[in-house]
């Protein structure tokens, strides 16, 4: 009866050992077959935040050019602003005969350094 019952708990130990591992493959299974849709989205989701990634480097790379060339054009304003206020006339101000061309001559020309000619 003792060796009955020694093979009995020896059976015993065995099947529980491998309702242990049969359970414990049941559960990892389970885990991966619920991880692997998460696991999918997940490594989609990594492409679009990689594509998003992407397209915001390049619009703030624009929008530092953008800022730039803003901080350019006000240098360049700023200093119209100065050349403005400074002592240049303002081209309504120049006499039309310098801006067209025409010489004005003064009422005495012949008294002028003008060569003499030899008439008779």
């Amino acid at each position: 009866m003792m060796y009955r019952m020694g093979h009995l708990v020896y059976s015993a130990d065995v099947r529980a050992s491998r309702v242990e591992a049969a359970v414990t493959g049941l559960i990892e299974r389970a885990i991966v077959a619920a991880l692997t849709p998460i696991r999918d989205e997940l490594r989609d989701q990594r492409k679009l935040i990689t594509t998003h990634g992407l397209a915001f480097d390049a619009l703030t790379m624009r929008v530092e050019t953008c800022e730039w060339e803003r901080r350019q054009s006000g240098d360049v304003t700023t200093l119209k602003a100065d050349v403005a206020s400074s002592d240049v006339l303002v081209i309504s101000e120049i006499p039309p005969e310098n801006v067209t061309g025409d010489v004005a001559l003064a009422d005495d020309y012949e008294e002028s350094d003008a060569p003499e000619s030899d008439e008779k």
